[in-house]
């Protein structure tokens, strides 16, 4: 909706095949982790955002509230996911100066600040009293994870690790064809394409601000994998249509957009679809990056252990090195084999 809405049919279509298709979304969307629930909520987040900036009613106001509330509450690095709001209203409300932009969103803006803040009163208010009678202390946030992730070293680090998570995960080609399509749509439509990429710079500030370089993995990224999907298939469109209308004949136009279709296909056939089928078969054998590979096995191992069970590579009389271990912690389901309880 969101890609109809900035866009049009077109533009929704492709942005959802994308979003269907790529290996990125398959495989991280259909694993229990809250980054893929957290991107949901944010895609919710930028949805109201667009029908406040447009309409600015007081019931939109009170759903900006609650999704306000929502982001950070699906996942704590989401929190700069709330301020999408700002970018919206400033991009694509309808007012004609600065006393007409606080008479049409001004009241209800704060009205939307007070929904956030009660809603997380119902968080806050129990912290604060077991706090003060001395009870269990709440976690609201675990530093764990966090690190100096500043210094440009660190950030080129980050960058280098972010292009090989979207080559094993995205492909080489559709990456690139992202890379260039959003910077020259943002020329064509700026205020359009200035929203999508807030929005992913608000999802993925964290990752690349806050989380620390041992730490960044790729679901993270998962969480504005949807703008990636939106700018994609709305700046995808914005660039082949200025591109084919350059072409003198109709013949030429037919064969270009022809060829971004077989090229789509090609893509899904060769990439997409075959990485989806092992993903299915045979998890184990996927080429993962690096820090995937290094957490992703030992997590199900620890989920298989709290069910009760013994993965396969810890049964008796079975090698229990690293690569036998990482080889089997990710088979399927039908394939995992339980040897009753972990004290058995």
């Amino acid at each position: 909706m969101i890609a109809r809405t900035l866009g049009d049919v077109q533009a929704g279509l492709l942005s959802a095949t994308f979003y269907t298709l790529v290996p990125y979304a398959f495989f991280f969307e259909r694993m229990a982790l809250a980054d893929a629930w957290a991107g949901l909520i944010a895609t919710g987040m930028v949805w109201v955002a667009i029908r406040f900036a447009r309409r600015p009613t007081w019931r939109t106001a009170f759903w900006v509230g609650v999704f306000m509330a929502l982001t950070p509450a699906a996942k704590l690095t989401m929190a700069f996911m709330a301020a999408i709001p700002a970018p919206a209203v400033l991009l694509l409300g309808r007012y004609r100066s600065l006393s007409d932009l606080w008479r049409r969103y001004g009241l209800r803006s704060f009205f939307a600040l007070l929904v956030t803040a009660l809603l997380w009163m119902l968080v806050l208010v129990p912290a604060v009293i077991e706090n003060l009678s001395g009870g269990p202390d709440y976690i609201l946030f675990d530093n764990h994870l966090v690190g100096v992730a500043t210094e440009s070293q660190t950030l080129g680090e980050k960058l280098g690790e972010w292009w090989e998570k979207q080559a094993l995960l995205m492909s080489v080609p559709l990456t690139v064809f992202w890379l260039v399509a959003w910077p020259f749509a943002l020329l064509q439509q700026p205020r359009r394409l200035g929203l999508l990429l807030s929005w992913l710079a608000l999802a993925w500030f964290a990752t690349f601000f806050v989380i620390a370089p041992g730490s960044f993995q790729s679901r993270y990224l998962m969480a504005g994998f949807p703008a990636v999907a939106v700018t994609l298939g709305v700046g995808g469109l914005v660039l082949l249509r200025v591109v084919t209308e350059q072409l003198a004949h109709s013949q030429a136009r037919a064969l270009a957009w022809g060829g971004f279709v077989l090229a789509l296909v090609f893509w899904a056939a060769g990439f997409a679809l075959p990485f989806a089928q092992q993903a299915s078969t045979d998890p184990a054998a996927l080429h993962l990056p690096p820090q995937d590979e290094k957490r992703l096995p030992g997590r199900l191992v620890q989920w298989l252990r709290f069910a009760g069970c013994r993965p396969i590579s810890e049964r008796p009389g079975r090698q229990r090195n690293a690569l036998h271990h990482q080889q089997h912690a990710l088979l399927p389901a039908h394939r995992i084999l339980c040897a009753g309880p972990v004290g058995v």
